[in-house]
């Protein structure tokens, strides 16, 4: 669905643990372009719209374990559970 200029995608995004910038960068890398994700927001959507559902949080913590975070309850996830 997409109004004006912003759009919601129906479709599963894959993303990586690891990004590394470095093949885009123009200067030779110095360390600060590789990223490591510790979070992911996700946004379900009700009647199919944009402005109107509830959000849904994972996050890592220091020791590497995954986390959904839905209102108040918190439950152990694995990354694959995320990224699926």
């Amino acid at each position: 669905m997409q109004s004006g200029k912003f759009g919601k995608l129906n479709k599963r995004v894959a993303f990586p643990e690891t990004l590394n910038l470095s093949p885009y960068m123009s200067d030779a890398g110095d360390g600060f372009d590789i990223y490591k994700l510790y979070a992911v927001v996700v946004h379900i959507d009700m009647l199919n719209a944009s402005y109107f559902g509830h959000y849904i949080y994972y996050i890592k913590d220091f020791q590497g374990n995954w986390y959904m975070i839905d209102d108040c309850q918190v439950a152990n996830v694995e990354l694959e559970d995320i990224n699926q």
